[in-house]
């Protein structure tokens, strides 16, 4: 059997975006086998739990027997809670029928991929960016053309490059801030004048959210903020970050309510709705008390401040300093290599696991990305771990 028995869309959603994972993979293998690993290849604290309010609205959820089909798009009480976040988040006047429920936020960047784009269409993303969007906006057909952002501008994207990539192809432009991997938080100016170039243009603008409660240095701007529920913008966001709900696979999309109504024929034959359980878990987490996450977003800021403390003045080496995530990005292109050649030996001489960036865009082959996903111990023994074979690089 070879790819080539397979559609044109199995194809598609193979590449790069699959291959980033081929150091945790390893990674992974040598600690089932009992090697002593530090993973911080992927934004998941497997030893930090949900908090315990949402748990105990799940089990309860269980006890009263609501675990039977659920409403297509989501229910009612779950649709109103993210409508009251997001409405608090950007003063947009939107109703239930501006949300739709997903299986967390990829489930909903796929749902707007397919929904909106197709062969012949552009879409525009910013680089570096997360490592599906590749496979999530061309396996319908369309082209991504990228925008670089560089590293020494704080990872901000130019929006004269914005307005030069914009073709009679292109369909929808696609913005990340909070950013993975960079952890850059897009200006407000900056988002604004994203928001006036695809009404210029009419456009479709697509804004990934998902670590928006996650910003421990600056303030998220929602291009929602500067645009009507029923223009041309779609906002994707979860709990898998900002509630430590990875697992409960509850994310969501906004928009004008033809493309919800959209949205939930997408549904009947996708996913025919979400749990009921999971989804009052969500209003739990919503509309309960935030102490956890703004604890969460406190412990990573200082975690932040250490890697780059830690970090810094290496030779031949650069760490950016994110003002959100989970992450770190790691500039090793003075060392002549690339990320996965770095990755590798670190794995291999300290047993850490990072991962690289190639597939986060094609002009950041030379970075690598490292979780915060661990105690500030473990990190400062990584950074020094970090700092010896950068030291010792030849």
């Amino acid at each position: 059997m070879e790819m080539a028995d397979f559609s044109g869309m199995a194809n598609r959603v193979s590449g790069k975006g699959a291959d980033a994972w081929e150091v945790h993979r390893i990674a992974q293998e040598r600690r089932a086998a009992g090697a002593d690993i530090l993973i911080l290849s992927i934004g998941e604290d497997v030893a930090a739990r949900t908090p315990d309010h949402v748990v105990e609205a799940c089990i309860e959820s269980l006890n009263d027997g609501r675990h039977h089909y659920s409403h297509m798009i989501g229910q009612p009480n779950v649709r109103q809670a993210i409508v009251e976040h997001h409405t608090k988040l950007t003063g947009q006047d939107l109703t239930m029928d501006n949300c739709v429920v997903f299986a967390g936020a990829q489930n909903g960047l796929f749902a707007v991929s397919t929904c909106l784009v197709e062969a012949g269409d552009e879409v525009i993303a910013i680089e570096p960016y997360y490592s599906t969007y590749p496979a999530t906006f061309t396996a319908g057909g369309a082209k991504m053309v990228t925008v670089v952002s560089k590293a020494e501008n704080g990872f901000q994207p130019d929006i004269a490059d914005i307005k030069a990539a914009i073709t009679p192809r292109t369909k929808m432009v696609v913005i990340n801030t909070p950013a993975n991997p960079s952890g850059a938080v897009f200006e407000a100016d900056l988002v604004k004048q994203i928001a006036d170039l695809v009404r210029e243009h009419d456009l479709w603008l697509l804004s990934d959210e998902v670590y928006s409660d996650f910003v421990f240095q600056g303030r998220h701007v929602s291009p929602a903020s500067y645009m009507s529920v029923e223009e041309k913008c779609v906002v994707v966001s979860s709990l898998s970050k900002s509630h430590r709900m990875s697992g409960w696979r509850v994310g969501w999309a906004i928009g004008p309510q033809l493309l919800c109504e959209t949205f939930e024929r997408l549904a009947l034959c996708m996913m025919y709705g979400m749990p009921m359980f999971t989804q009052d878990a969500a209003v739990a987490a919503l509309s309960g008390p935030q102490t956890d996450t703004e604890e969460m977003v406190a412990e990573y800021g200082a975690r932040a401040r250490l890697v780059v403390e830690g970090l810094s003045n290496l030779p031949r080496f650069k760490v950016g300093a994110p003002k959100a995530g989970m992450f770190v990005m790691l500039d090793v292109r003075e060392l002549e290599t690339d990320g996965t050649t770095f990755a590798m030996r670190l794995l291999d001489q300290s047993g850490i696991s990072t991962l690289p960036c190639g597939s986060f865009g094609e002009h950041f082959g030379g970075f690598v990305r490292m979780s915060l996903c661990a105690p500030e111990d473990k990190l400062s023994w990584a950074c020094g771990e970090i700092a010896k074979l950068v030291k010792s690089w030849d």
